[in-house]
C-alpha cells in the first residue's frame, strides 16, 4: 500500500512538473512577443508577426488549461472509466517547439527582459 501511494506521488509529482512547464513556455513566448513590440522602429509587419505570434501562444495555452480542466474533471468520478481527448492523454507533449522570439531576435530585445 505505501509503495503504491509512494508511485501515485511521484506520478502525481512527474505531471504537475510537466504541465508547469507546457503553460510556461507560451507564456514566455507572449512575454518575449510583447517586449518585441515595445521596441521602437518595429515595422507595421514586425508588429502584426508578433501579435500574430503571442494570439498563436494564447490559443496554445487555452487549449493546454482545457485539457487540463478535462483531465480533471475525468478523474472526479470515482471507479468510472476514463475517456480523455488525445489532447489530454498527451497532455505532457503538448510543448510549444518553435524557437522563441528571445533567441531568433535577442539582439533587439531590451536590456530589461
Amino acid at each position: 500500500m505505501e509503495e503504491e501511494l509512494l508511485a501515485t506521488n511521484r506520478e502525481l509529482d512527474s505531471f504537475a512538473s510537466t504541465v508547469a512547464h507546457d503553460l510556461r513556455t507560451p507564456l514566455a513566448l507572449i512575454e518575449g512577443y510583447a517586449q518585441l513590440m515595445r521596441a521602437e522602429g518595429n515595422t507595421r509587419e514586425e508588429n502584426e508577426a508578433y501579435l500574430k505570434s503571442i494570439i498563436a501562444a494564447a490559443r496554445r495555452m487555452d487549449g493546454l488549461t482545457e485539457s487540463l480542466l478535462e483531465y480533471a474533471q475525468a478523474g472526479q468520478a470515482a471507479g468510472a472509466a476514463v475517456t480523455a481527448s488525445p489532447s489530454t492523454r498527451r497532455m505532457g507533449c503538448l510543448l510549444y517547439t518553435s524557437p522563441s522570439p528571445r533567441d531568433r531576435t535577442r539582439s533587439r530585445m531590451p536590456s530589461s527582459a
